[in-house]
C-alpha cells in the first residue's frame, strides 16, 4: 500500500539532494501529492522544480508568492488535512516576510 508523506524539504536544488528525495520516494513507495511552501527561502524551495518535474500533477500550495503551475495561495489560519493530519497556517513575519 502506498505511503503519503506529509513533510519534506526540497533542499536548495543541488542534485545531490534531488536525487536522494527521488530515491527515498521511490524506495518507500511514498506518492507525493502535495507541495506546502512555508516560505520563500531557496533552502525550501530550490528543489520544487524537481519535484514538479518529477510529480507534475501535483498542487503547490504557497503563500504570498507568484502563483503558476497549479499552485494556490495560503491565507492565515487556512486549514489543511492530509491524510490523518490536519494543520492550521498561522502567519508570521519572524522569519521571512512571507513566513506562515
Amino acid at each position: 500500500m502506498p505511503c503519503t508523506l506529509t513533510s519534506i524539504i526540497t533542499s536548495d536544488g543541488e542534485a545531490v539532494w534531488t536525487n536522494h528525495i527521488r530515491q527515498v520516494l521511490a524506495d518507500l513507495n511514498i506518492t507525493l501529492s502535495h507541495v506546502y511552501l512555508i516560505h520563500w527561502h531557496s533552502d525550501h524551495t530550490g528543489g520544487v522544480p524537481d519535484l514538479f518535474a518529477h510529480r507534475p500533477e501535483c498542487t503547490a500550495w504557497i503563500y504570498k508568492c507568484d502563483l503558476d503551475r497549479n499552485q494556490k495561495v495560503i491565507t492565515d489560519r487556512d486549514v489543511f488535512r492530509v491524510e490523518g493530519v490536519t494543520v492550521r497556517a498561522i502567519f508570521s513575519s519572524d522569519h521571512a516576510h512571507d513566513h506562515i
